[in-house]
């Protein structure tokens, strides 16, 4: 797709360049993948799961963004959900990672 052109604006020789037009195209990017969706789990499900659960959380206990995560939005809720249900039943610690969790540097 190219830029498209409108009465009145102001344009440069540049603009019209190969370089310029290729700015202008739409960005394709991969699209993300939900691996709850992809492997059919329901996350709140999972809150006895405390490997799972903390491959969600920082070191410090907080839960992931769902830029780093790469759920999607119901999913990430759920997820959320599940990890404090896990830390309100005592499974999960709520101010730093499992201490099994921890002895895995990667």
């Amino acid at each position: 797709m190219h830029r498209r052109w409108r009465r009145g604006d102001v344009y440069a020789p540049h603009d019209l360049s190969s370089v310029e037009m290729s700015k202008w195209k739409a960005k394709r990017g991969t699209p993300r993948r939900d691996v709850f969706d992809e492997l059919g789990i329901d996350p709140r499900n999972e809150y006895k799961n405390f490997a799972l659960l903390g491959e969600f959380m920082t070191e410090t206990g907080r839960i992931k963004h769902s830029n780093a995560t790469g759920l999607r939005p119901r999913n990430q809720r759920r997820l959320a959900k599940a990890i404090r249900r896990a830390i309100g039943i005592g499974i999960m610690p709520s101010v730093h990672k499992h201490p099994e969790l921890l002895g895995r540097r990667r």
